[in-house]
């Protein structure tokens, strides 16, 4: 019959996935000569371990549960039983193979739980007194019940749906709200709010087209608040919501955070769920964030997250989390702040970006769908609660500090520029270990650069000429010659530079804000890129062209005049090998900054022509963007530098040398 059913459990229950992928090819065959009796039993007798496994969180239990019961392949009459056996089972099996049963028999289970649950319940007796912090307002239908700190469940429907709720939620010290109209709905979504419970009857007072809005209210409320929802009458079905509960939160919610089916019903099972959200919420209050310099109601989901990804990784035990050290990271472009916190469970930080959840739900979508497969260190989460909103991030680590963010490209450049003053105090990566970090960055913009716009997203890469000519057009003149002496404005080309990036187009995904401060470096030669904002349609040479000037630019050293950097960026236009260059300009490559940027640009213009030549593109569109950047790089107030100059005279004279400019 197979291997032994204790061989096949320890092969089900273990932590790692291709252990589980074994034992389920051994359930197969053991059940290839077993009766319909046996399958069952031996079903019942596996969930029942699972549900005890350690080191599996719950998602992966109700994940591993579902898959066994359609693997068992039960016929009807077995199927049958087993959903009366369901009631027997911890609830997170019992609701994982709910949803693997026929839609028929699933009220099967409910029935059963609701049997066992009216055989233990005792015999009525006087009811005791009220204890004044459980009594209700009012026991007016619909209305408000005394607030309790984290603990309002909103119940939408009529009164003769949710009466047993109300009561049943009262046994259990909630605060039961009851809402038949979308204002008093509004009224109630607050972040005392940890669960909503919707009838089939509240979609009835609802104008149809408005619908899917109040749905999409309810859903975009919190990503911590329990859900239970009837299927019946729901706007667009349960395929809907999934689709919803995936666009807004970007993650399938577990059986714990989410109900679906036909009832609405509050069971044992759904208060246990509950009371876990409300001590979570109610667990915030008790953690430390230091230093506590932020929004109260910032703190909240921040914190809330934090108890959230702690728990997640001591799935094997209980841990109560009491301090999280947090402080701020210089960010990016925009508004939104970034923190990184330590949770004292002496687990890896975390990052965290607080901002508006529509910003936050773009980039999460964009990650999800551009950069996931190409970089998976970040495994960023949404998290939102009554307004506020953060996405949590894993920390890329510093190899040689443990708990501290890996340092940027701009740190590791500056300590490598500095280190040439002082050789004898430089402790950072060698020039050789730079080059392959450079080399690297480039092959992972590459990936990332060849996957084709698929037009789910709006471009957000910035490749206008608008700061040249927000100042021409005020009245600020700006002249710089060519890089070989003669007469002429480097601007000239700006006309012809815009027709030939507008005729290329957003043909591909680019990473949209390459910056050195977007680049993290692990182990010296390993980057890490983050920030995926502007994640999404770009020109194919943005992201190579934005790595090239920023490192060029940031840490070039001009032991020469513009001149004489015009000639050595002229060689580098002109693709000349390495050695080539050093011998030309030997003063110039003494310092390995420079020779760093030359290793770069010579990179960086060989990808983006290997990148061109699928695209039916050339040089000539690779020396366009260059010339972009460069123009939006010399009015940036870091970056009035020679630098940026000798590149635009380089350009100019190098693009004079070429048909069609």
């Amino acid at each position: 019959m197979g291997s032994p059913i204790d061989d096949i459990l320890g092969l089900v229950c273990h932590i790692d996935e291709r252990a589980f992928e074994r034992g389920l090819q051994a359930y197969r065959v053991r059940w290839e000569r077993a009766s319909d009796r046996e399958r069952l039993a031996d079903t019942v007798w596996m969930l029942k371990q699972l549900s005890d496994a350690r080191g599996l969180g719950p998602t992966e239990v109700s994940r591993r549960a579902r898959i066994m019961v359609e693997t068992a392949v039960l016929p009807e009459a077995q199927l049958r039983e087993l959903a009366r056996l369901l009631a027997d089972l911890p609830a997170a099996i019992r609701q994982a193979v709910t949803s693997a049963l026929p839609p028929p028999l699933r009220r099967l289970v409910y029935s059963s739980q609701a049997r066992n649950s009216e055989a233990e319940r005792p015999a009525p007796t006087q009811p005791p007194p009220p204890r004044p912090a459980e009594a209700r307002a009012t026991a007016e239908p619909g209305g408000r019940a005394e607030q309790r700190h984290s603990s309002s469940v909103i119940l939408l429907g009529t009164f003769a749906d949710h009466e047993e709720n109300r009561l049943t939620l009262d046994r259990n010290r909630f605060a039961p709200l009851r809402a038949t109209t979308v204002d008093q709905l509004e009224e109630y979504l607050d972040h005392d709010v940890c669960g909503i419970v919707v009838a089939r009857s509240w979609w009835t007072g609802i104008p149809e087209p408005d619908r899917e809005g109040v749905l999409q209210r309810i859903v975009a409320h919190s990503s911590f608040a329990w859900l239970k929802i009837d299927s019946h009458e729901l706007p667009g079905g349960a395929e809907r919501l999934n689709s919803l509960l995936l666009e807004t939160r970007h993650i399938m919610p577990t059986m714990g955070e989410c109900v679906c089916h036909d009832g609405w019903r509050i069971t044992p099972h759904d208060i246990a769920a509950l009371e876990r959200i409300r001590a979570l919420l109610t667990d915030v209050e008790s953690v430390r964030l230091c230093p506590a310099d932020i929004q109260e109601t910032q703190a909240r989901v921040l914190i809330g997250a934090a108890i959230k990804h702690v728990s997640q990784r001591n799935g094997s035990g209980p841990f109560r989390m009491n301090r999280v050290d947090a402080n701020f990271i210089p960010g990016g472009r925009s508004a939104a702040k970034i923190i990184r916190m330590a949770p004292d469970d002496d687990g890896a930080p975390l990052v965290a970006k607080i901002d508006d959840v529509e910003p936050l739900r773009d980039e999460m979508k964009r990650f999800r769908r551009y950069a996931q497969r190409w970089d998976e260190a970040l495994s960023p989460q949404l998290h939102y609660h009554a307004g506020t909103s953060l996405i949590i991030f894993g920390l890329v680590e510093s190899p040689d500090q443990p708990g501290r963010p890996a340092p940027t490209l701009e740190e590791t450049l500056e300590a490598m520029f500095y280190g040439e003053h002082w050789p004898g105090e430089y402790r950072g990566p060698s020039e050789d270990d730079l080059r392959q970090l450079v080399t690297r960055a480039i092959r992972k913009l590459q990936r990332l650069n060849r996957q084709v716009n698929d037009g789910e997203c709006e471009p957000r890469s910035h490749v206008l000429f608008e700061p040249y000519e927000t100042l021409h057009a005020n009245g600020v003149i700006w002249k710089i010659g060519y890089s070989d002496g003669s007469d002429g404005s480097v601007f000239d080309f700006v006309d012809a530079a815009r027709s030939r990036i507008a005729a290329m187009g957003d043909q591909v995904i680019v990473h949209g804000d390459v910056q050195l401060r977007n680049i993290l470096v692990r182990d010296g030669r390993e980057p890490h890129f983050i920030d995926y904002a502007n994640c999404g349609p770009g020109h194919p040479c943005f992201d190579l062209a934005r790595l090239e000037s920023a490192i060029l630019f940031y840490c070039g050293r001009m032991n020469g005049d513009e001149r004489e950097l015009g000639t050595v960026l002229f060689d580098i236009l002109a693709g000349r090998p390495e050695a080539e260059i050093a011998r030309r300009h030997p003063l110039f490559c003494t310092s390995r900054t420079n020779r760093l940027a030359i290793h770069a640009g010579l990179a960086c213009r060989a990808a983006a022509i290997e990148t061109l030549a699928a695209l039916a593109g050339n040089e000539d569109d690779w020396l366009a963007m260059k010339y972009v950047i460069a123009c939006q790089s010399l009015f940036t107030i870091n970056m009035q530098s020679g630098v940026v100059r000798a590149q635009l005279a380089a350009l100019g004279s190098y693009l004079r040398t070429r048909s069609g400019w």
